[in-house]
């Protein structure tokens, strides 16, 4: 089907209800090995096929969907692997857009609420995210057998834009946070970039690095 339709899309409009097929197929069968590997590779189609889509906002509709199934399954190894592995794809192909539409796309649902004593399973848990940002810098092995399905012309993926050739195929919890300050450099005279850097240092002598990442992504991504 993604072979039938032209790649040279520019708007995610053009695709979102497609996508939006494969999501609900994900949720509903979320621990179902089968149609979790179709989804995941349907999803990698996605990304190589509409690169110009994916590079500007096409990760925005389906990784709420990935980071909710990965929050709210931790116990299910084979599962968090699977989406460890296909987000380090996803960074592979697109880089720091990707890292970017990631941080967005949590920041909505992201669970920050340090005084309740169980999560909310329609939101993200700082924990969840913090190791699935940690597994970028990681080998992460290909469980399922994905990228026998995925038609690149290339395997193991490699990144779409040439200018990305020679970075490595990792990323750290700095490089990630660093982005996050990037965002901040770029209106450091506005309350929100004031505020973030106080409740920065605040949540890293109080709560550990786990919350780090989270409140820099909330307050830098969520409208």
């Amino acid at each position: 089907m993604l072979e039938a339709m032209a790649g040279l899309f520019v708007h995610s409009s053009d695709i979102h209800l497609l996508l939006n097929v494969v999501n609900g197929a994900m949720v509903l069968h979320t621990e179902d090995a089968a149609v979790l590997r179709l989804c995941m590779a349907t999803y990698l189609n996605a990304a190589l096929h509409f690169r110009s889509i994916f590079a500007i906002n096409g990760y925005l509709l389906i990784m709420p969907t990935i980071l909710r199934s990965y929050s709210n399954h931790q116990t299910n190894g084979l599962l968090c692997r699977t989406l460890e592995f296909v987000c380090k794809q996803f960074y592979i192909m697109h880089r720091k857009p990707f890292i970017l539409q990631m941080f967005g796309s949590v920041a909505p649902i992201l669970d920050m609420d340090a005084h309740s004593s169980y999560g909310d399973a329609s939101k993200v848990q700082p924990r969840a995210l913090f190791q699935l940002v940690q597994s970028l810098e990681l080998y992460v092995p290909d469980p399922l057998d994905i990228l026998e399905l995925v038609e690149a012309a290339e395997k193991p993926l490699r990144p779409l834009d040439f200018c990305y050739q020679s970075e490595p195929d990792s990323l750290s919890l700095m490089d990630a946070i660093a982005l996050c300050v990037t965002v901040v450099a770029y209106a450091a005279d506005s309350i929100r970039a004031y505020h973030m850097l106080v409740r920065f240092l605040c949540s890293s002598l109080c709560n550990g690095r786990m919350f780090i990442l989270g409140l820099y992504i909330q307050d830098s991504f969520k409208i």
